[in-house]
């Protein structure tokens, strides 16, 4: 299972992507503008992750994508 199909289907997987991203940060080999990149997107999913929570908005029958919103505003104008 890939790891889009994970985060959409199992719940809570989006902290155990964080968990992995916060484990590879601590590698002294990274260069500084890797590690910058990787501790910004680390915070943007620890920022986000309330809003991540994709198997509970799929068991929920909630729209996880954009396309419904796309749909409705296209419908109104």
């Amino acid at each position: 299972m890939n790891i889009v199909t994970q985060l959409k289907y199992e719940p809570k997987f989006v902290e155990k992507i964080i968990t992995e991203m916060e484990s590879l940060s601590k590698k002294t080999s990274l260069t500084k503008k890797i590690k910058d990149k990787l501790l910004s997107t680390i915070t943007y999913f620890k920022n986000n992750k309330h809003m991540m929570d994709y198997s509970t908005h799929i068991a929920d029958n909630l729209p996880i994508g954009s396309g419904v919103t796309e749909a409705a505003c296209y419908n109104i104008s």
